[in-house]
């Protein structure tokens, strides 16, 4: 593989981000979220999320930072500083190609998450959700030295309830 690039996204960069997290989607959610919703609604869904996101939050309080190499969109990591502040910063989403996984683009993102919100916001804490079923994620994110707090019956891809887990760690040292 080529070298890595980490970027930051801009309003151009929503539409291939939106189509990335769709696909990662179909491909970590199959039997867990209607096919219908996976094939017919996700693209379209992902595109309103993103570019909601990227007018809705302040430059300074987000990151969508891409993982790039020859030119192809190889993931994608985002952070909220103030989603949820009791918990501190919120990583929103990590995903990566699932022909680049397994490649440690993931925890490249994962680690640059971690150092910018240690740089934004020094002393705050992460946390995330994910589905309680993407096993796969789940030992990514242990393996990061996530902690499990709780879970909780949430909206998710179009779902009224899904369960998740809140995984959470503590603040970068200085």
């Amino acid at each position: 593989m080529s070298t890595i690039s980490l970027v930051a996204a801009s309003a151009q960069d929503l539409e291939p981000i939106a189509l990335l997290h769709a696909r990662s989607w179909r491909n970590t959610y199959r039997g867990i979220v209607p096919d219908e919703f996976l094939d017919q609604v996700a693209d379209s869904d992902r595109r309103k999320f993103w570019a909601a996101r990227f007018a809705g939050t302040a430059a300074d309080r987000r990151l969508l930072l891409q993982a790039r190499s020859a030119g192809s969109l190889l993931g994608f990591v985002s952070v909220i500083l103030d989603a949820e502040p009791k918990w501190g910063a919120q990583l929103d989403s990590l995903h990566v190609s699932p022909d680049a996984k397994g490649s440690g683009i993931g925890r490249t993102l994962f680690e640059a998450a971690r150092e910018w919100i240690a740089r934004a916001s020094p002393g705050t804490a992460m946390h995330l959700w994910c589905v309680e079923r993407n096993h796969i994620a789940r030992r990514f994110y242990a393996r990061q030295g996530g902690a499990i707090v709780e879970t909780a019956n949430r909206p998710f891809a179009g779902q009224a309830s899904v369960l998740e887990v809140r995984s959470w760690w503590a603040p970068l040292p200085s």
